[in-house]
């Protein structure tokens, strides 16, 4: 389990090093608006538990705040809570690699 605990981490660093939060951001949207399930053929947005978004819904009806939390990465999973449990992104916990900051000739990053 740990070894591949340590591939889908590296695969992680690989496909996401260098890449600007704003960049991820996009990235994100756009997987999350045209991919579907394979055998499904649904977006992933679609295939959440109903009783769940039912009850966000319900507690946020009667004033509470919802938060999720997730071992998941937290910049991916602020897209995919706020698009299929009408979370807010400020309102997601999760899981956060290490973050750069860089000047360009552009700005900084």
């Amino acid at each position: 389990m740990r070894e591949a605990c340590r591939r889908s981490s590296d695969i992680v660093i690989a496909t996401h090093a260098g890449m600007t939060t704003e960049a991820f951001d996009v990235t994100a949207r756009e997987w999350l608006a045209t991919q579907r399930h394979p055998k499904t053929k649904k977006l992933f947005t679609e295939m959440v538990f109903q009783p769940m978004v039912e009850l966000l819904a319900y507690l946020r009806a009667n004033g509470f705040i919802t938060f999720i939390v997730s071992g998941g990465g937290i910049e991916f999973m602020r897209r995919f809570a706020e698009v299929s449990y009408g979370v807010p992104p400020e309102q997601v916990i999760g899981s956060k690699g290490k973050l750069k900051f860089e000047m360009t000739e552009v700005a900084p990053c």
